[in-house]
């Protein structure tokens, strides 16, 4: 039997039972009236008792007392086991920046408040008051995954976003990047290392005199920011990855310098060696020493600095401010570059990982090399979305096509011969086409082809050695059944080479049998005339023509 009592200095009730365990558990029932906490401590026995009779399982116990439980302390817990996890502080105040949004806006309070219509009906107002595609893939993203927790935390039985469904970020692009040209490289390069030494002038006056040491701290900070631009685009790094570098991590000894990017920096978490260019290598060799020699007070000229290696390994490879965004932009400003073009494509600092991608390809790099160099986990990231090509780009590409001219009309162009439409018998229809020997019909209205002395027929599809190959270009007749010159036996075709052969000959058949008597009754003998005497004319006019081939 539970009892209950009031801690000194404590308003509510707190109750005491034995579990299922028996073991003695003391709880804050959370209310000021007795009553009201005796109902409370009567459903902890009664929850001991249905698990110990197995009428619910110790799962579906922890979930009904879960979800009493205050969301906030839900969502406090989910991040501490994302934390856990290994996942970055900015991803997890993201995450939770997207996820209390949502809960402030639907209200709720309890695991048994989580609804997917309430939080879709929210997100849909929110794209239809103007938010994009990717705003509204975020935070389902960030419900989901909060769902998912709770199932395998036992918190929940099913999780309630699972059906949640994302928009087509390529239909409403928001945010494109575009990668900057080599010409926009350099502008930007030369512009970050003058500007703060000329804005802090323009800003001081011609009256104010600098003193060496602000000209010199000036310099430094140029050529700190030009030597991390210059980095992100040569070697694709981001910009967190960058700041995370120390000096020890940079190898320049070696016959191929790398950056060593450790496992805890990088996004994917797998670590990775950063191949650097060889002028990139040398700027930073030069940089390096100087950056060794004023974190130890040795600030002269570079040939009196010492690099004393072990004393400053552990120090940030580029001294900048924790926001470099601003900077970025002045920079862009400075160098005349325009932050969005007239498409509507922006220039970030990321685009320079963008730049860094765009010129592997343009370099000819294959797209599994530039793959590993932009540490992509598929090739269609690399290929489809850091890869910018232009028009320009494409006719080049097309500009380097072998030229292939195998037709007649370019054979006829590159010997100089002129071409002219030629008509084409089709069926009775004329036809006009280029590279055919005229050809013409004779008087149609007898209902044959007559073939006239000045008439030229010749096969427009002739080998080399000027011998018909039977192609379907072909001449072609009023006659339905197509007669070609490769249905000629051969001794008609060597015949007709020597001009031996007699047109009475010409059949690229054989010649029908003698016609015996015939046996039908008289009143038909006309008409088996008149079929027999219309087919032996169609083929001695088929053989004619063939004969003037």
């Amino acid at each position: 039997m539970g009892t209950l009592r009031k801690r000194k200095g404590r308003e509510v009730w707190t109750a005491r039972y034995v579990d299922e365990h028996g073991i003695l558990r003391e709880v804050s029932t959370g209310c000021k009236d007795r009553g009201a906490a005796r109902s409370t401590l009567s459903g902890l026995e009664a929850r001991v008792e249905k698990i110990k009779s197995g009428i619910i399982s110790r799962a579906e116990a922890n979930t009904a007392t879960w979800a009493t439980a205050v969301l906030t302390q839900h969502i406090t817990d989910y991040f501490v086991a994302l934390r856990g996890k290994g996942v970055t502080d900015k991803t997890v105040a993201e995450r939770s920046s997207y996820l209390r949004q949502i809960v402030t806006a639907c209200r709720w309070g309890r695991l048994c408040d989580l609804s997917r219509t309430q939080a879709e009906r929210w997100l849909s107002g929110q794209v239809a008051a103007g938010k994009g595609a990717r705003w509204h893939n975020h935070r389902v993203i960030t419900v989901n995954a909060f769902g998912n927790w709770l199932v395998r935390e036992g918190r929940i039985a099913v999780n309630p976003f699972s059906q949640m469904t994302r928009r087509n970020e390529k239909a409403d692009p928001r945010h494109q990047r575009r990668a900057l040209s080599v010409s926009e490289l350099a502008a930007l390069f030369d512009a970050a290392e003058r500007r703060p030494l000329q804005q802090t002038s323009k800003i001081a006056g011609a009256k104010v005199q600098l003193t060496p040491a602000t000209v010199d701290r000036l310099q430094w900070r140029g050529r700190t920011h030009s030597l991390l631009w210059r980095t992100l685009a040569y070697t694709g790094l981001r910009l967190g990855e960058a700041r995370s570098i120390t000096l020890a991590q940079v190898h320049l000894e070696g016959s191929q310098p790398y950056i060593d990017l450790s496992p805890r920096d990088e996004k994917s978490r797998r670590g990775a060696q950063i191949a650097l260019k060889a002028d990139l290598a040398a700027e930073l060799r030069s940089y390096i020493t100087e950056r060794r020699g004023r974190l130890l007070g040795l600030c002269g000229t570079l040939g009196n600095v010492i690099s004393l290696r072990g004393e400053v390994d552990n120090a940030p490879l580029f001294d900048v401010p924790p926001k470099m965004t601003p900077v970025f932009y002045h920079d862009l400003k400075a160098a005349g570059i325009a932050k969005r073009d007239a498409s509507g494509r922006v220039v970030d600092v990321h685009s320079l990982r963008h730049t860094f991608g765009t010129l592997l390809a343009k370099s000819g790099v294959s797209l599994q090399v530039a793959q590993r160099a932009m540490r992509h986990s598929t090739p269609t990231l690399t290929a489809n979305i850091y890869t910018h090509l232009d028009l320009g780009d494409l006719g080049a590409a097309v500009a380097a096509l072998p030229v292939v001219s195998t037709s007649k009309v370019a054979k006829a162009v590159a010997m100089g011969q002129e071409l002219r439409p030629i008509q084409r018998p089709i069926d009775g229809r004329i036809s006009m086409s280029h590279g055919a020997i005229p050809c013409t019909l004779g008087d149609q209205d007898r209902g044959h082809a007559q073939v006239g002395e000045s008439d030229e027929i010749v096969n427009v599809s002739k080998d080399s050695q000027g011998v018909d190959n039977g192609a379907p270009a072909a001449t072609r007749t009023r006659d339905p059944r197509l007669r070609r010159p490769m249905l000629y036996p051969p001794e008609l075709q060597a015949r007709k080479k020597e001009g031996l052969l007699d047109p009475t000959m010409l059949s690229c058949r054989k010649q029908p049998p003698a016609q015996k008597p015939c046996s039908l009754p008289q009143s038909r003998k006309p008409v088996r005339q008149m079929r027999l005497r219309a087919i032996a004319y169609v083929e001695q006019r088929d053989f004619v023509c063939h004969n003037r081939l």
